[in-house]
């Protein structure tokens, strides 16, 4: 869920020649992940503002097309974050995709740990996971933009970056972090473009901290089930690490990250006395999308702009690999923590709020008795329907029905039970009395017999009726859910 705590720990002086914050603490001040990872972000809702063959969908679209939702994993019952690109819809004037904008800005002495399990990958593609300052705070690039994940097409390197106004120029430092600095002046541009192509570190092609290969991004990077990417910001430097989750310093792991005491090069550190760190980046927030074409992909697509524009638009099935899985985003700040925007969240149409919701549903067993029970559920946001019993396997229903279920949540209206979220949200408990209780004798002949046959023929009638309410939700489970590997399930559109 979005939430703040408060863990503190003691920041030491020096980590591979740069000094941090002297007796400075973290305390972590927010928290995205499931239930309501996605309440902590607006949805930018509109054109790309770099090019793209792209349009961004609003909260309620993205639902409606299953652009954002949750994947869900049956061994650990773990939840995660899904963002994506459309796969299966007209393109042909560009694809629908999404560019979520955190509700918080965050400051100088923020250190930010993204647990990232897959990541958008394939030709014509622009992921990224960024920094930027609001357009009403300071102009681009004056404000100050920080790429902690992003990368183009096929690349298989992360490419960390700077953008500045005039004033910031980082140190050649080679010995500091494990990739290779391009450019040191970060208001860099060409074409007469100031900061647009800022100062860089692009990951190097053969990563192994301590031995190991570990890919920064492409293919290989979800193969390896992911990874750790953790960013510091402070007044004298930038960084950017990336752990592997069977390897994440202790201190990290348990919710106190303590970079001082980290043995690992980080892959890039922006560092020096000619940039102010604290006055050349504004209060930020983070983006998370995914672009197609554009500036950058565009112009790097073989063929250019052109050519990546009509790929994008004829190739649906390239983009069934275009999506990000998050299982948290955690920041931790040594000072004062989030700056939170005072403008209030807006409610749009058909939109969960994040506050808990409840729903009834009623269960009937047979033509003379009804059985009607009422519950009440949480419902989280992305997440609209009841799933009643249900076996291991996730394939079948050996025990409850559903015969009706409508669900009421602020700004929803009424949901119906064909609405399934990713994952098990309720269980329907106890078997439903829908066996008589002896097996009737058929009489042959009378009055008496003629208006028992009627009966028995109307129990027949009946348990014909519960017999497909018992199969439709077990139906209804396997049209709306995919079976994929290592027990993940993730909805249909």
């Amino acid at each position: 869920m979005f939430t703040t705590t408060s863990t503190t720990l003691a920041l030491a002086a020096t980590l591979f020649g740069s000094s941090a914050i002297a007796a400075a603490t973290y305390k972590q001040i927010s928290d995205y992940k499931y239930p309501s990872f996605f309440d902590g972000f607006d949805y930018f809702n509109g054109d790309d503002p770099t090019g793209g063959f792209i349009f961004y969908q609003d909260r309620v679209a993205a639902k409606e097309q299953a652009l954002t939702g949750w994947v869900y994993y049956e061994g650990s019952k773990d939840n995660n974050a899904w963002i994506g690109v459309d796969s299966k819809g007209d393109a042909s004037s560009g694809r629908n995709s999404i560019r979520l904008i955190s509700k918080e800005k965050y400051q100088v002495g923020t250190l930010t740990v993204i647990d990232v399990r897959h990541i958008p990958t394939g030709p014509a593609l622009w992921p990224a996971v960024w920094y930027l300052a609001p357009p009403e705070d300071a102009e681009w690039p004056y404000g100050g933009e920080m790429d902690i994940m992003e990368w183009v097409n096929n690349n298989t390197e992360n490419h960390m970056t700077l953008h500045t106004g005039p004033g910031c120029v980082v140190d050649q430092t080679p010995s500091k972090y494990a990739g290779e600095l391009i450019n040191e002046d970060c208001s860099y541009g060409e074409n007469g473009i100031l900061g647009s192509n800022g100062c860089s570190i692009p990951a190097p092609e053969k990563y192994a901290p301590n031995g190991r290969t570990l890919a920064t991004a492409g293919p290989e990077f979800n193969k390896q089930g992911g990874g750790i990417y953790v960013h510091e910001w402070t007044s004298d430097s930038i960084s950017v690490w990336l752990f592997p989750h069977d390897a994440i310093p202790a201190d990290l792991k348990a919710g106190n990250p303590n970079p001082s005491s980290w043995k690992q090069k980080p892959l890039a550190r922006f560092s020096g006395a000619g940039c102010d760190f604290t006055t050349a980046f504004k209060p930020q927030q983070l983006i998370i999308n995914i672009d197609v074409c554009g500036t950058w992909a565009g112009n790097a697509y073989p063929g250019g702009v052109e050519a990546c524009n009509a790929f994008a638009a004829e190739n649906s099935k390239a983009f069934e690999d275009a999506f990000f899985e998050f299982a948290s985003i955690k920041m931790y700040s040594s000072n004062s923590g989030a700056d939170p925007r005072p403008s209030k969240r807006e409610a749009h149409g058909g939109e969960h709020s994040g506050d808990a919701a409840t729903a009834t549903y009623t269960v009937e067993s047979t033509s003379t008795t009804t059985l009607t029970t009422t519950r009440t559920m949480t419902l989280a946001p992305e997440v609209y329907s009841l799933q009643v019993s249900y076996d291991n396997s996730r394939h079948s229903y050996p025990t409850g029905t559903v015969g009706a279920m409508n669900g009421t949540a602020p700004g929803n209206g009424s949901r119906n039970s064909t609405r399934f979220g990713g994952q098990n949200n309720f269980h329907a408990s106890g078997r439903l009395p829908h066996r008589p209780s002896a097996t009737p004798s058929i009489p042959t002949s009378g009055a008496s017999g003629a208006a028992d046959i009627g009966r028995w023929l109307s129990g027949a009638v009946v348990l014909v009726v519960i017999a497909a309410l018992l199969c439709l939700p077990g139906v209804a489970m396997l049209a709306l859910f995919e079976w994929r590997h290592n027990g993940r399930y993730m909805k249909k559109n």
